[in-house]
């Protein structure tokens, strides 16, 4: 681990080259000694923090550049999984939001009779029995009003479900989901022939149904939700979210991740201490050998006392055996004296 360490020291930062401005501590100022510790030349250091704060920023923290405002690139839930480092994301299909539109030329009317009624689904949410009340002078007033009434509505409301309605060009009202994907799609499901007459929507206006992104990231098929483009899970890229806004242009764009010093030296240590890590790995093999010691420690004392119970009962077969010498012996004193004529004067 400590020579890990300091390889992310004195190395480059993983997903920076020798050609960024900024990619390891000593473009910096900051140098490791002859005894191995950091010191700080402080003029170099000031000057880099003065001239390129951001890049600076960019070699200690996360980094995640990209190389169009169209697409942008987060880290999710699995970024530790992820590798640092430039990807090729290819959109094939840019995201899109489904929509429904009237006819054209509309004429702003007046709606106060209440007969304006309507009812509609977006999202596949269907909503309550609406009216328009307003007397509107223009179509703008028209479609503010729209906009309010289904987004005040309480069953679409209840799913965050909401719309956003325009006047195109052609003086059409164009109503559109603020949701992306190919479950975003608007419809009316009832229209009063007030309504139908006025803003020129009826049950059987057909809409257009949103799209989920399509594209590659790294020349791997990658997984389209709504307008986020997902790695696969066995992608290098697995943990990076790449969002990309709807009329992108289908082509090849680029995007960087790094984590920067801090969190590559993060990631190192959080691995190491995970399960499966250097320092786990070490803990359960001591564990092992400590099971293992212990089980040779109880058969030890298991022989220690079996052996001690076998020299104790010779021992005392030992001593009765001495015993019953000794009485044998007290037996036999002076028997030689009184044997017949062996009396001596």
């Amino acid at each position: 681990i400590a020579s890990r360490i300091k390889q992310a020291i004195s190395s480059s930062v993983a997903g920076l080259t020798s050609s960024d401005s900024f990619s390891t501590l000593a473009s910096i100022g900051i140098l490791t000694d002859n005894k191995g510790q950091l010191e700080i030349r402080e003029a170099d250091f000031t000057k880099a923090f003065a001239d390129n704060y951001s890049k600076v920023a960019g070699l200690f923290g996360t980094q995640t550049t990209t190389s169009n405002t169209n697409i942008t690139l987060t880290t999710g839930s699995f970024a530790a999984q992820a590798t640092a480092g430039k990807y090729t994301v290819d959109i094939t299909v840019a995201p899109e939001k489904g929509t429904i539109q009237s006819t054209d030329n509309l004429v702003a009317a007046d709606h106060t009779d209440g007969l304006s009624q309507f009812t509609l689904s977006v999202n596949g949410i269907s909503s309550n029995s609406l009216t328009l009340t307003g007397n509107h002078s223009t179509l703008a007033e028209l479609a503010t009003e729209m906009q309010n009434v289904i987004n005040s509505d309480s069953l679409l409301s209840a799913s965050n479900t909401k719309v956003d309605v325009t006047i195109d060009v052609n003086n059409a009202l164009v109503i559109t989901s603020r949701e992306f994907g190919s479950t975003s799609a608007i419809a009316f499901t009832a229209t009063s022939t007030q309504f139908e007459s006025r803003v020129g929507i009826t049950t059987s206006t057909a809409g257009t149904v949103g799209k989920d992104v399509v594209g590659t990231i790294n020349g791997e098929a990658a997984f389209g939700s709504s307008n986020v483009l997902l790695p696969s899970l066995t992608s290098a890229a697995y943990g990076l979210n790449f969002s990309v806004k709807e009329n992108t242009t289908p082509g090849a764009y680029t995007a960087t991740f790094t984590r920067g010093l801090a969190g590559d030296l993060a990631l190192l240590t959080s691995t190491a201490l995970a399960d499966g890590g250097q320092i786990a790995d070490k803990e359960e093999l001591i564990g092992k050998q400590q099971k293992a010691i212990t089980a040779d420690q109880e058969t030890l004392d298991r022989k220690m006392t079996a052996y001690q119970q076998r020299l104790s009962r010779q021992y005392i077969a030992m001593e009765r055996i001495v015993a019953s010498l000794n009485n044998t012996k007290s037996q036999l004193d002076g028997l030689i004296d009184r044997l017949p004529f062996t009396y001596s004067k």
